[in-house]
């Protein structure tokens, strides 16, 4: 059996992730833990790792706003997850829109962080990555990091560098608030 922990430590957080400042804070707390409730910090951590808690920003693969919501923001507003009218540039509705978005992926890739997998590459390319890991004996909720790159080719730094973003994110404010 393998296990993926020892390669994915050598991976390291991205460079172009920005350091936070000791005490740094949650922008759009209020709305934060309003929309998210107990999930606040998790959403934030993605939050931070996907616009950098711009509500103006632009990627150059189509993501806008907080969340940065690509084609999917009509499939957001058809499912109620969102107002209709609303735009992926409001703080509110892109807080839900992402938080609404992760409680849907979550059970179907078997957790937070394979749900943030796929909200980054497509819950197809992770179920896919999952079950190469299982086939070639990788143990661990973290084997399907190792396999990605089979299933995304150059793609997969992307998701595995935003997975650890999103964890080194995660415990800074876990930290800040005193929370796990």
């Amino acid at each position: 059996m393998r296990t993926g922990a020892l390669l994915l430590a050598a991976i390291g957080l991205c460079a172009g992730t920005p350091m936070p400042r000791a005490g740094e804070r949650i922008p759009f707390e209020k709305d934060m833990r309003e929309v998210c409730g107990i999930r606040w910090l998790d959403r934030s951590a993605q939050i931070q790792c996907e616009s950098g808690w711009d509500p103006a920003a632009k990627s150059f693969d189509g993501g806008e706003g907080l969340g940065q919501a690509t084609h999917i923001w009509p499939e957001y507003i058809r499912r109620g997850w969102v107002p209709v009218g609303s735009s992926p540039f409001e703080v509110r509705p892109a807080i839900m829109g992402c938080h609404r978005y992760m409680n849907y992926l979550e059970p179907l890739a078997g957790g937070w962080i394979p749900g943030c997998g796929a909200y980054n590459a497509g819950l197809g390319n992770i179920r896919k990555a999952q079950m190469l890991a299982e086939q070639l004996g990788y143990e661990g909720p973290d084997g399907w990091l190792v396999t990605l790159p089979q299933v995304t080719k150059k793609n997969a730094h992307y998701t595995i560098n935003y997975i650890r973003n999103i964890r080194y994110w995660r415990k800074h404010y876990g930290s800040v608030y005193g929370e796990k």
